[in-house]
């Protein structure tokens, strides 16, 4: 989100979830914001990486068709 900031650009996360299949978390590294959501996400999806797999499966072959 830095380098979004800097140039001015609105990220659309639910945009980009739908679109990639997968979580997508907001965080800025810099001012230290959402890194525990980014981690407790990661470490859901560890937990269950069948479920963001087949997720990330099918969303490419949709985009394929």
């Amino acid at each position: 989100m830095d380098e979004a900031d800097n140039l001015g650009l609105k990220v659309q996360p639910e945009a980009l979830e739908t679109e990639l299949g997968i979580p997508v978390i907001l965080m800025s590294a810099v001012f230290n914001r959402e890194i525990r959501e980014l981690k407790q996400t990661i470490l859901q999806c560890l937990s269950s990486p069948t479920e963001v797999i087949s997720e990330v499966i099918s969303t490419d072959l949709e985009v394929a068709r």
